[in-house]
Order: C-alpha cells, then structure tokens, then sequence
C-alpha cells in the first residue's frame, strides 16, 4: 500500500516501509538543485512494528484520515499507524474485550465511511461490524448486519449482498446473480 508516496509492507508479524529509489536534494552555491543517489529500486527496509502484522490472506488494510488501518487476526487486534505510531486501536478505544471474545477467523474486512468520518471493521462472529469514529477516535457502534462486499461511489459507502445461483442439471441457462445495494451512511437523513 502507498500513502504519501511511501510504500508499506505487512508480514505475519511484523509492519514496516520500503525505500524506493530514495535521492536527496541539496542546493550549490548558485542556487541550483542537485539531485543525490545511487543504487537498486529497493535501498532498504524499516521495520515500524515487529508485532503488529498481517497474513496475506487477511489482507485488509486502508487509508484514512491521516492514518492506515488494519486488522490483525493473529494478535485479535485492529491496528492503526498514527503520526508515526503503531497503536492497538481496540485498546486505544476500550473495545479490546469485544475482539478478543468475538473475533472471527472468516477473512476481516475493514472499510472507511468518509461521509461519517467512520471506520467499519468486519472482524467478528455473526457478521458484526465494530464502528469506530476517527474524527472522535472512539468506538461508536457495533452494527448486527454486514455484508460480503461493499463499495464506495460518491463518498457513499453502498453494502451489496449477492445472491449466485445455484447450477442445475436440468437447467442449460445460466442464471444472472441478483444483486441488492444497501445505502450504509446511517448517520444520513437523505
């Protein structure tokens, strides 16, 4: 993931940055740049958190508001790197209790609602989502309904449920997958 022009990495363990093609620029006497550096497209890499990971089939991280987010399943955590800081944020919002009981071991899937300022972590048992406000950096909801797939169109997050025919041997045509989209902006009076 790039943010900011700085590439991040995750192993299972362990989150960090990759140095790519790094030059430093100085200025000479009259006032003219000179560009420095040398060497291979990868330089090197910095370790953030050797803690802190995720698995490649979790894969489930996003930007937002200045930070990156993400969830890791092996330490039942929801992760965020905050001005430079690697934090537990269900820790950091008192809702550490509620991953650590409820936890799923389906893939995770986090979501940023940018209309609300709001943070949707598919992480738990029954299909429950935890709400998390970062404009406020606090736990606000734990909603009861989620959705396989969801997508944002017009800073709208929309929850799509589809529904894929089952195959028949009796039947040669091919059912169309029936598809319904569900407005997620709760907060929202339109």
């Amino acid at each position: 993931m790039t943010v900011n022009d700085i590439l991040y990495f995750w192993q299972n363990t362990a989150f960090g940055k990759l140095s790519v093609n790094e030059r430093s620029l100085i200025t000479d006497e009259n006032s003219n740049t000179i560009q420095l550096g040398q060497g291979g497209v990868l330089q090197r890499t910095d370790y953030i958190s050797t803690k802190y990971g995720m698995r490649p089939e979790d894969y489930s991280a996003i930007e937002a508001e200045g930070g990156v987010y993400w969830i890791d399943i092996l330490n039942k955590a929801i992760v965020a790197y905050l001005q430079g800081r690697v934090i537990n944020y269900g820790e950091y919002t008192n809702v550490q209790n509620i991953i650590n009981n409820q936890i799923s071991e389906d893939i995770p899937q986090i979501d940023y609602d940018l209309q609300n300022m709001e943070l949707l972590c598919k992480c738990l048992n029954d299909n429950e989502q935890l709400v998390f406000s970062t404009k406020l950096g606090c736990a606000t909801s734990l909603y009861n309904r989620s959705y396989n797939n969801i997508i944002s169109f017009n800073n709208v997050l929309y929850g799509l449920e589809i529904e894929i025919p089952k195959e028949t041997e009796e039947s040669e045509e091919i059912e169309e997958p029936k598809i319904k989209a569900q407005k997620l902006n709760y907060l929202t009076t339109d």
